[in-house]
């Protein structure tokens, strides 16, 4: 063999090691990227949870807050609106239970002057310093990720085939 040969020779078993080291990093790289979807789908449902707790979590501290402010005010007046309310229905055809006593009628008149609008209301228009800067929804991108989670079934499914692929490998 010649001089030229046997450099040639070497650099061409040097360029098969390099090649099949190249083929595992590949490998490698795709066994990683294989569960990136469901780790980053696991992530997203994660801080959509946090962000949600975080959310509730204000809103009970602002309904506390208004509760410490004007709670024994708001309960004298719904007190007042009972006894004056059941009073001008009664009056005019007598007391029905469940239909117009006074806690029925304070009842209705909660939900035609609380509930109904605050079901209705659009929330992400609140005055609330707090919320613009943290949206009341959890990031688009996020909701985005949580939905390409793979299914659990799809889960098992991956890694039953991954096991099987390995076992193969290792025989």
């Amino acid at each position: 063999m010649t001089p030229r040969i046997k450099k040639l020779r070497a650099e061409i078993a040097l360029g098969r090691e390099t090649l099949d080291e190249f083929e595992d990093l590949l490998a490698a790289q795709a066994a990683e990227n294989e569960f990136l979807p469901w780790k980053t789908a696991d992530a997203a449902n994660h801080y959509i949870s946090e962000h949600n707790r975080l959310i509730e979590t204000h809103a009970v501290w602002l309904w506390n807050e208004f509760i410490k402010e004007h709670g024994q005010k708001l309960i004298q007046i719904l007190g007042l609106l009972k006894m004056t309310l059941g009073r001008s229905t009664s009056a005019v055809i007598g007391v029905v239970h469940t239909v117009n006593d006074p806690e029925s009628v304070l009842k209705q008149f909660i939900s035609e002057q609380l509930t109904t609008p605050a079901l209705s209301c659009n929330v992400s228009s609140t005055d609330d310093i707090t919320l613009p800067r943290i949206s009341i929804y959890a990031d688009d991108k996020a909701i985005q990720d949580a939905r390409q989670s793979p299914s659990p079934v799809a889960r098992s499914r991956m890694l039953k085939q991954r096991d099987m692929v390995k076992g193969g490998e290792k025989k």
